[in-house]
């Protein structure tokens, strides 16, 4: 049918979002996706800002999936 599936792991670029997660670690900003969902559609982007927060929470579906990696690079 061609609609995203986004239920499937497949509809998310884990690479791109472990790559925020450590800039929003790192530089405490990162360029993140904008979705429209009713197009089914990433639309643009837009630039997360979390300053001096000490600390943030990244969640989702597929948010687990990215623990180890994260462990890995010393972002826990």
């Amino acid at each position: 049918t061609g609609e995203t599936d986004w239920d499937s792991p497949l509809s998310w670029d884990s690479d791109a979002a472990l790559d925020a997660i450590e800039s929003l670690c790192r530089r405490g900003r990162a360029r993140v996706p904008v979705y429209d969902i009713g197009a089914s559609a990433r639309v643009g982007a837009s630039t997360l800002d979390i300053d001096r927060t000490p600390l943030f929470i990244a969640e989702g579906i597929f948010a687990a999936d990215l623990v180890e990696r994260c462990r890995e690079r010393g972002l826990l």
